[in-house]
């Protein structure tokens, strides 16, 4: 009768199982991150400097498009359809953390497997896009919550009819949004309009 290799002992203790040197697969829920694929790229709108961001938006028509017939006489309606608004920095931030004698034994020789101060570097930076991508989802959970983003519901929800609690109801209809630019200025847009102040 025959052995299987768990009662070779010998073999185990003189055998590695084989492996790819210096690879890490990552196999984690997110394969990939929609907001964070798009706001990162090399055409995004980058906004820096101040103690927070101020811009203006249309949230109002002119109503100054109909049609007409010839020798028609033109009544103009000057509006004004700009609003200011607000919305201050949030931060996110990772970290990660290493023995110096833990890279002293890890150093690039016939033992080590993996490379262990890459892969903790790896699974921080993964932790900050999982944070981002799922931030971006969500909104702050009231106006005295200063740690969370102001993420994309608000302004999906506003194509419908705007919150209670952010009654700008004469100031803009959501039913008459709609977008046909590039995405990234979507999130944008998305991300201030959920900061306006009157």
């Amino acid at each position: 009768m025959g052995i299987e290799i768990a009662q070779a002992t010998d073999l185990l203790k003189g055998t590695l199982a084989k492996f790819d040197k210096d690879m890490v697969q990552i196999a984690l829920k997110n394969q990939t991150c929609e907001i964070v694929n798009r706001w990162f790229k090399s055409d995004k709108k980058v906004v820096t400097g101040g103690d927070s961001v101020k811009f203006y938006v249309q949230l109002k028509r002119s109503n100054n498009a109909s049609h007409t017939q010839l020798y028609d006489t033109d009544d103009v309606n000057v509006a004004q359809v700009v609003s200011e608004g607000s919305v201050n920095w949030v931060h996110a931030k990772t970290a990660w953390a290493f023995d110096v004698r833990e890279l002293a034994m890890n150093k690039g020789n016939p033992q080590r497997v993996f490379n262990m101060l890459e892969q903790r570097v790896k699974a921080a930076i993964h932790d900050l896009i999982i944070e981002l991508e799922e931030a971006a989802w969500r909104t702050p959970s009231s106006s005295s919550d200063t740690l969370a983003p102001h993420g994309l519901p608000p302004a999906h929800a506003w194509r419908y009819s705007p919150p209670a609690e952010f009654p700008i109801s004469d100031k803009f209809s959501g039913s008459s949004l709609m977008h046909r630019g590039p995405p990234q200025t979507v999130s944008f847009w998305c991300r201030l309009v959920q900061g306006y102040s009157a």
